[in-house]
């Protein structure tokens, strides 16, 4: 991984895990402060939000930057895939090769 911001300042490994434990920090605090207010209005419920559902957006918001990454990925392997037959393979096998 390449850790340099600049040719002259690079992050050290060290704080690496300090920037997870922030942002976990003030998700928390953000999600107490404004979130939990403003679902108790229409949910009546002291948590806001029940375990459940807190639980399915976890979830949902750790897996999407995945399938984005898993998106991207195979659209740059099928269009890499597709320029490699078109350019590298012999004529006689071009359709088989891309079926």
């Amino acid at each position: 991984m390449d850790k340099h911001l600049t040719k002259s300042f690079q992050i050290p490994s060290s704080p690496m895990r300090v920037f997870a434990t922030t942002s976990r920090f003030t998700t928390n605090a953000l999600y107490y402060r404004i979130l939990v207010l403003a679902a108790r209005k229409f949910s009546w419920l002291q948590h806001g939000i029940n375990f459940l559902k807190k639980t399915g957006i976890g979830f949902v918001m750790s897996l999407s930057p995945l399938f984005c990454l898993m998106g991207i990925a195979d659209a740059f392997m099928s269009i890499g895939q597709l320029e490699f037959f078109y350019d590298q393979a012999p004529e006689s096998i071009r359709s088989i090769s891309m079926a």
